[in-house]
């Protein structure tokens, strides 16, 4: 029971950095170019950049530091669409809460990302989101 309760703060920070990280990608979203924005039946919608993807990370890291965890979080691979998360403690039950998010798993997808790949440093798991 010791071990899932830091698990269980660092689920319930992802899941709140999810809902509190769209003002960033707001103001982010603001500032793309008209190049970057793509145009369905006469209304322009964002596209997610690599720069809106990497912010996203840094700000999951961010907040999960602060908690106290040794986490790094990353948006790697061509353009920043693999989100990798390390963190020496995790194991298959954050995984398998992170990826049974619903909320956090559309807000990865809306950001553009495609894959996740957590990795504790003996074990890694692959998830592909799309």
């Amino acid at each position: 029971m010791r071990k899932s309760l830091p698990l269980k703060f660092s689920f319930l920070a992802l899941i709140a950095l999810a809902s509190v990280t769209s003002a960033t990608g707001a103001s982010l979203r603001a500032a793309t170019s008209p190049s970057t924005t793509s145009a369905t039946a006469g209304v322009v919608t964002p596209v997610p950049s690599k720069t809106n993807r990497v912010v996203l990370a840094e700000d999951m890291e961010e907040s999960l530091l602060r908690e106290g965890h040794d986490v790094r979080v990353k948006a790697q691979g061509r353009d920043g669409r693999i989100l990798t998360v390390k963190w020496s403690q995790m194991g298959a039950q954050f995984v398998y809460k992170f990826t049974a998010d619903d909320r956090l798993i559309k807000k990865l997808q809306n950001a553009g990302f495609s894959h996740i790949h957590f990795d504790n440093g003996d074990r890694f798991w692959d998830q592909q989101i799309e």
